[in-house]
């Protein structure tokens, strides 16, 4: 398995954090042994013991925390996990596909304490491909899509606070909408769904609108080229929706969602009532990485998001150590 720069990097933050809070421990401890006249040999105790406590921890994480792996060989298990603090935590829907059993079925899993679990339907046993970040899932444009409408947890209401996220291999078929997400609250029966949906309305653009009717919100033309990974992100703050591509801001509207409490999840289409019959707007291309939140993320704060994840081997440069003085007056 090859390791991802994300999670190369990730380590070696911790590391540097460690060692400079063992660099200021020893130092304290130094000067209290200074000062004390203590024997020389504890000097050695302490720096090597200040020292020693970051290594060992840094070393001996537990990595399924925070594992970004790209698999080698069919139906190889893949680990992911976002690791955020539960107030500023991701709601993540992510698009990792991995084998779950000896038989080879799949299933799409949410690095969150939501545990809101995807089902593929359509897709190939073991068929994940490679993705922006570890593995994703190509989808047809036909019947291939993934799914949560049994106990869709945590989400945020459809005209509430919300940042949705998603890495994508632009369209490429002539049959448009094609929906990336769709976030609905599907009545019983045969009434019409509510619902908020990002991703293609025309060849065009790439656009976030709400159902139904179907109404544009923001747009964006044209769509970048659909040859390379992009990011989409979609807010919307209860008054202003944004649209970024990119890590950019590239529009924005007053026009809100319409009201609901969602009960569904779709990821590559959408359906207009309960009924899988109405099933439509199917995604042919790429996708990876489908966050949901309830913060509104700020402009910096997705621009930052996209540049350590689309250039992650030099979003962060280490410098050369700088020479430190010891001011400290002679006793």
């Amino acid at each position: 398995m090859q390791q991802n720069p994300i999670e190369v990097r990730r380590a070696f933050g911790i590391l540097f954090i460690g060692v400079s809070i063992a660099v200021g421990v020893a130092a304290v401890l130094s000067e209290i042994a200074f000062v004390n006249k203590t024997q020389t040999f504890y000097y050695g105790i302490i720096w090597f013991g200040s020292f020693g406590i970051p290594f060992v921890m840094d070393f001996t994480k537990d990595t399924s925390a925070s594992s970004y792996f790209v698999a080698t060989t069919p139906c190889q298990i893949i680990t992911f996990k976002w690791t955020a603090i539960v107030a500023d935590q991701w709601v993540d829907a992510a698009v990792e596909v991995k084998s779950n059993s000896s038989s080879g079925d799949t299933t799409v899993l949410d690095s969150t304490s939501n545990n809101n679990f995807f089902s593929p339907v359509n897709l190939p046993s073991c068929g994940q491909v490679l993705g922006k970040i570890g593995g994703g899932a190509s989808l047809n444009g036909v019947n291939q899509f993934f799914v949560q409408n049994t106990t869709l947890t945590g989400m945020p209401p459809i005209n509430g606070p919300q940042t949705v996220s998603v890495w994508y291999l632009a369209p490429s078929q002539v049959t448009f909408p094609q929906a990336l997400s769709s976030l609905q609250y599907d009545p019983a029966c045969c009434a019409t769904s509510t619902a908020l949906r990002m991703g293609f309305q025309t060849s065009t653009s790439i656009d976030a609108w709400k159902f139904s009717p179907a109404t544009t919100i923001v747009t964006k033309t044209p769509i970048p080229l659909a040859s390379s990974w992009h990011n989409a992100v979609y807010t919307y703050n209860r008054t202003t929706s944004v649209l970024y591509v990119d890590g950019v801001r590239q529009a924005s509207s007053s026009t809100a969602p319409l009201s609901g409490t969602p009960n569904s999840l779709y990821v590559g289409a959408s359906t207009s009532t309960k009924s899988a019959t109405t099933l439509a707007q199917f995604l042919k291309g790429t996708i990876d990485e489908l966050r949901y939140s309830k913060t509104v993320r700020s402009a910096s704060w997705i621009a930052t998001d996209y540049n350590n994840q689309a250039f992650p081997s030099t979003f962060i440069r280490i410098g050369p150590p700088e020479k430190v003085t010891d001011i400290r007056r002679s006793q």
